[in-house]
């Protein structure tokens, strides 16, 4: 068997294999499609999510947030309205404008995850009364983190930076 050692492969000889390899799969793919064959249509849905802003802080809500809307009782219903998405099917109009959908009028069913872009916590969750609790932090563990009840979401959970 003819077997290059890690040691004698250099840089160049790694991305010219490299290169080769990708334009390989890439020409595998059209031929693939074009033949009616291979990978089968996917009908797949993710919920999204961003801009959550936990705003808990050891004693209330840290300043602004209860004008801002932004309380547990908020989070409480975001997370009601994303486990409840299911149930609900996909618009064929919205505010008298036709979506164009081709799903539209049919059941949405089960997301297969949620996502969440970022802005999870106020203050860059960095608020902490003690060295090890990050209270906005902890706050959206406990409405966006996989779980069971009212109070948490029913899907996986797919966080973001940001």
């Amino acid at each position: 068997m003819n077997r290059i050692s890690a040691g004698s492969l250099s840089r160049r000889s790694f991305l010219a294999q490299a290169a080769a390899f990708a334009a390989a799969g890439a020409l595998v793919r059209p031929a693939l499609g074009a033949t009616g064959q291979g990978i089968p249509p996917v009908d797949a849905t993710f919920l999204f999510v961003a801009d959550v802003h936990a705003c808990r802080m050891a004693s209330g809500l840290s300043p602004n947030c209860q004008q801002e809307g932004k309380t547990d009782a908020a989070l409480l219903r975001s997370v009601a309205a994303l486990n409840a998405i299911g149930e609900k099917d996909w618009p064929a109009e919205i505010n008298g404008i036709a979506t164009g959908l081709r799903s539209a009028g049919s059941r949405i069913g089960t997301p297969l995850g949620l996502v969440v872009g970022g802005d999870m916590t106020d203050d860059g969750g960095g608020q902490v009364t003690q060295p090890s609790e990050g209270t906005q932090l902890l706050q959206f563990s406990h409405r966006y983190q996989q779980g069971v009840g009212p109070d948490r979401v029913h899907l996986p959970v797919y966080v973001g930076l940001g």
